[in-house]
């Protein structure tokens, strides 16, 4: 009688055991499941502490939140190495993992609170020999970095001093950002201070209106008595690699407003536009700024056209006008000044460039073919100048009198003139009792020599000298 087999009881034998691992696998993803809470804040709360340490940093902290959705720091303490004191409150934030497990979408912060902190840190003790080194990522061509973008900031009273490997410091105090749905829409910030040095900030407010992928800023007083009366930020088509701005500030009397729009931020060729406006900008209005002794200079006006590509200027479109009106500076008193200018195609021309004080009148046209080094690009340049009284462009004139009609050409590269043509006219000259009826002047230069011709220079009635 053949004897049976023994290989199916092998068989029920190697089920049995698999039975039970996906038995039991399946328990631990149900306990993961029902706890995965517990354990992954288990693993926060034991981690942090253990990888602070490394650093010669002494860290407590409690967790609280699902962490797969939803993380609660709070009773952050810190000390050791840099960090001489760190205390936090709270900070906690809201997300939609899921989300980006589906799409790989990192815009899923829902909400981020930063709650009372107290914080100094003193990079004098940082190792000797440590070198901090940022790695940035460069995205690929045509393609922005992932924006994230929460829908509710809530910061409130941070406060920290950070004492810089010079020694100098930087403090913070009272700073509150609370934006978004449900939140009041405010800035604050009680003082923003840098020693030494004079630039100190107290009481700062601001309202601002928190947008999908906008943002505005308005009432926000700055340094020297300036004011920022709106910044809109527009990142709409962040996801197209563009970005625009728009600013409103005054000082005083004066105001600034910039609009700009760029394009192939991060790849391709970039485009950018931008237009700036300034008017009534006075000296009386920078006084905060501490110009040089005795230059003064009423309301400026300029404006300024620009579109192209900013990393390769020398294609860039752009044209301005500028004026300035009562320029007293040196002792030169002048009515105005005004400058027409545009750069298109490689070539920058000033059109009209005017000086007036009174009957006296300079204007000046110049013309440049832009190479790659500035310091190489030829030029041309015209001026006339029409002097009918000296004694009105200074404070304190000599005692001159007479006409002086004069015109010049020139050209040259970079700084140096290469060819100078001038002519000078003089009619009634004089100074104190003496007296030149009347005078002609000719000025060659061309870099290799110097003219001078004098075809008519009168000395009283009837006397005549000509020089060549």
């Amino acid at each position: 009688m053949p004897v049976p087999s023994d290989a199916p009881k092998k068989t029920r034998r190697w089920w049995k055991w698999i039975r039970r691992l996906l038995l039991a696998g399946f328990v631990m993803l149900v306990l993961a499941v029902v706890f995965h809470a517990p354990l992954l804040r288990s693993v926060i709360g034991y981690g942090g502490p253990k990888g602070a340490g490394v650093a010669g940093i002494q860290l407590k902290w409690q967790v609280d939140g699902s962490v797969i959705g939803d993380l609660k720091i709070s009773g952050i303490e810190a000390s050791g190495s840099l960090v001489e004191r760190a205390t936090i409150g709270e900070f906690a934030a809201d997300y939609d993992v899921w989300t980006l497990a589906r799409t790989g979408d990192l815009d899923i912060v829902k909400r981020v609170a930063l709650k009372d902190v107290d914080v100094a840190l003193d990079l004098r003790k940082l190792p000797k020999n440590e070198k901090i080194v940022v790695e940035v990522k460069q995205p690929s061509s045509g393609k922005p970095p992932p924006l994230v973008w929460p829908k509710v900031i809530d910061i409130e009273n941070v406060n920290a001093e950070v004492t810089l490997m010079d020694g100098g410091k930087i403090t913070v105090r009272g700073l509150s950002l609370r934006v978004g749905e449900g939140m009041p829409g405010i800035f604050e910030l009680a003082e923003f201070k840098v020693e030494p040095g004079d630039l100190r900030v107290a009481n700062v407010k601001a309202q601002v209106q928190w947008g999908e992928r906008t943002l505005t800023i308005a009432g926000l007083d700055l340094p020297y008595g300036a004011r920022l009366n709106s910044l809109a930020v527009d990142l709409n088509e962040w996801g197209k690699d563009a970005a625009g701005v728009k600013l409103d500030a005054s000082m005083g009397k004066a105001a600034v407003v910039v609009e700009a729009m760029v394009r192939g931020i991060f790849g391709g060729a970039m485009q950018a536009k931008a237009d700036v406006r300034v008017r009534n900008l006075a000296s009386s209005e920078l006084q905060a700024l501490k110009l040089p002794d005795g230059v003064e200079f009423g309301p400026v006006s300029f404006d300024l056209h620009a579109e192209g590509d900013p990393k390769a200027p020398m294609t860039m479109l752009a044209s301005g006008d500028l004026q300035v009106k009562d320029v007293r500076a040196e002792g030169a008193l002048l009515d105005a000044v005004s400058v027409k200018f545009e750069i298109k195609d490689g070539t920058a021309k000033v059109s009209e460039a005017r000086v007036v004080r009174g009957a006296n009148e300079v204007s000046a046209d110049l013309e440049s073919k832009l190479a790659e080094d500035v310091m190489k690009s030829p030029w041309t340049a015209k001026l006339q100048a029409k002097i009918v009284d000296a004694t009105r462009l200074l404070a304190k004139p000599p005692p001159v009198r007479g006409l002086i009609d004069l015109t010049a050409t020139a050209s040259g590269i970079g700084v140096t003139p290469t060819q100078v043509v001038m002519h000078v006219d003089g009619t009634d000259l004089g100074f104190e009792a003496y007296q030149l009826p009347k005078l002609g002047v000719d000025v060659s230069l061309d870099g290799k020599e110097a003219k001078l011709s004098v075809p008519a220079l009168m000395l009283g009635t009837g006397n005549r000298v000509d020089l060549h």
